[in-house]
């Protein structure tokens, strides 16, 4: 929090406080509830893929796809920072009004130009990966399916998200979460979409 401080405040006044607003909070229920569904159908489909088959670490495996929202941010953030080597740094210098002056430095920022192919080359690394170690035909393809199927979610979120924090400040949004939440769920077990993908 930060105090907000005017020139004409005086020992009367009360000080204000910049505080996170309810969109903000929404936004990280959001973010959160994204990833605890995107995860635990991905643990389910992973666990009903290596049942039966002698899979080295499959505890290990397991795990990894319960941290896929972690793992995905883990390399998005190595792959900006490793595009971010190649930026160009140049030195400035800023005289001010009565000041002596000073020089900072300026640095491009090559990877904001690949933030989206990064965002979603991410999860797609992430699910080949699993899908290859989980034995599961054609991984890649699969992993690219994926990748779409949670693209889409998250945009029909985010939309469906603004509307509601925008019209009802949040509450209902935050009230449906754990509804849409378990929802998934169970059409997911209860549907054939939990069924093993192929079957040796």
């Amino acid at each position: 929090m930060k105090k907000q401080i005017c020139q004409f405040d005086t020992g009367k006044l009360t000080e204000s406080v910049a505080t996170p607003t309810c969109s903000s909070c929404c936004c990280c229920c959001c973010c959160l509830t994204t990833a605890i569904t995107t995860s635990t159908l991905l643990t389910h489909r992973i666990a009903a893929e290596t049942k039966g088959k002698k899979i080295a670490s499959r505890r290990t495996l397991l795990l990894a796809s319960a941290l896929f929202i972690p793992l995905s941010l883990a390399i998005g953030y190595f792959g900006y920072w490793t595009i971010n080597l190649l930026s160009e740094c140049t030195k400035r210098s800023y005289a001010g009004y009565g000041t002596s002056a000073r020089t900072y430095e300026v640095c491009t920022n090559p990877a904001a130009n690949f933030i989206w192919p990064i965002i979603i080359l991410s999860p797609f690394i992430v699910l080949g990966y699993l899908y290859t170690r989980a034995k599961i035909s054609h991984p890649w393809k699969r992993a690219m399916l994926a990748t779409f199927l949670i693209s889409i979610a998250t945009v029909i979120e985010f939309i469906g998200g603004a509307f509601l924090i925008l019209t009802t400040g949040g509450l209902l949004y935050i009230v449906l979460i754990p509804f849409f939440y378990g929802l998934i769920l169970k059409v997911y077990r209860s549907t054939w979409l939990s069924r093993p993908l192929n079957v040796n």
